[in-house]
């Protein structure tokens, strides 16, 4: 997730989709050696998950936040150049 902060749109939906191929072959995998259970070793990789998750979400807040803020001034500034459009006129 994180090789997609800042990148395009098509470069962002490819990664998506080389990481779900991924994944699934990765589940195929272990289907077919018959993934032993080891409890230990599931709870470890659930709470490396779930840290990671967080991490990214820490990671992507000030792009998003920065994102928005563009996006009102962006707003602000197209609303001030329409109004001066028209008193000018």
């Amino acid at each position: 997730e994180c090789q997609k902060v800042g990148a395009p749109p098509e470069v962002s939906a490819k990664l998506t989709a080389m990481a779900q191929e991924l994944e699934a072959r990765q589940r195929t995998a272990l289907v077919g050696l018959g993934a032993a259970t080891e409890p230990e070793l599931d709870q470890f990789m659930e709470a490396y998950h779930e840290m990671l998750v967080k991490f990214r979400e820490e990671l992507t807040r000030p792009l998003q936040e920065a994102m928005e803020f563009m996006r009102r001034v962006e707003s602000q500034l197209n609303s001030l150049s329409i109004s001066g459009r028209s008193l000018r006129n």
